[in-house]
């Protein structure tokens, strides 16, 4: 029975040496990806908080679309299975709406809109993963894959009073998940293809901190600057936005 598996991995041996020469002069096994990407958060996230026994309010959340750009570079270890190691830089607008609703023994609830907020949100994904080639041999390259990402977030932050400074700050936690894609490369020359790719990203955005901040400027009794003064909230800490985007990105990619 061992000699029987030795002889199998052999077999695949010689035949997987025998392959790849002639895969890497129809091509090449690296493949350099650049393109420029379309980002479509897919939710909304919306949590509530009791204020008072008669007044609650609500926080509404939802990420824009956005343009962005990724690169990717991809190592064909046979050819129908490729190692892709991508990056990308998406800054989607995120709206933070602040709902509150007053009850009233004699009166139906009410609900106030006090604060909309709209700034933008910096995502940049760090992504691994293998790619499934459906037909090696075809000229037009079709390809599927899995991946693993690992997303930083930048803080998102909003201006609340201008006299003094005051700001409201959400700080994110980055994250490890993962990803689905599928792709087409066209060649247009020996080594240059069009490359298109829809990707989805499972990001949650996980809310670490809520801050508030402001200086209302320097105390003319101090000569040392002042720092500004923060308040850490409890409101949103450990909520997830929940943006899980679709990502269409378009571009060239170089083939050696």
């Amino acid at each position: 029975m061992a000699g029987m598996r030795r002889t199998w991995f052999v077999i695949a041996g010689v035949g997987l040496a025998a392959a790849l020469p002639a895969f890497a002069a129809e091509g090449g096994r690296h493949t350099v990806r650049l393109g420029a990407g379309y980002m479509v958060p897919t939710e909304d996230s919306s949590a509530a908080y009791d204020m008072f026994d008669y007044a609650s309010f609500r926080f509404d959340t939802d990420a824009d679309e956005a343009l962005g750009a990724s690169l990717a570079y991809e190592f064909r270890a046979t050819p129908s299975v490729g190692i892709e190691l991508g990056a990308g830089y998406y800054q989607p607008d995120l709206g933070v709406q602040v709902f509150v609703t007053g009850f009233d023994e004699a009166a139906a609830p009410e609900e106030f809109l006090v604060y909309d907020w709209k700034e933008s949100l910096k995502m940049m994904p760090v992504t691994l993963g293998v790619n499934v080639h459906m037909n090696p041999a075809a000229k037009t390259d079709v390809y599927a894959g899995l991946e693993v990402a690992y997303i930083t977030y930048d803080d998102w932050e909003t201006v609340i009073i201008t006299e003094i400074d005051e700001r409201f700050r959400l700080e994110f936690e980055n994250e490890f998940t993962w990803g689905l894609k599928a792709g087409v490369n066209v060649p247009l020359g020996k080594h240059w293809l069009f490359s298109a790719q829809l990707e989805y990203l499972d990001a949650r955005a996980k809310v670490e901190r809520t801050v508030v901040s402001f200086d209302d400027g320097p105390d003319p009794n101090v000569m040392a600057p002042v720092e500004a003064e923060e308040d850490e909230l409890p409101y949103l800490e450990g909520e997830s936005l929940d943006p899980k985007p679709f990502v269409v990105n378009v571009g060239v990619a170089y083939r050696f």
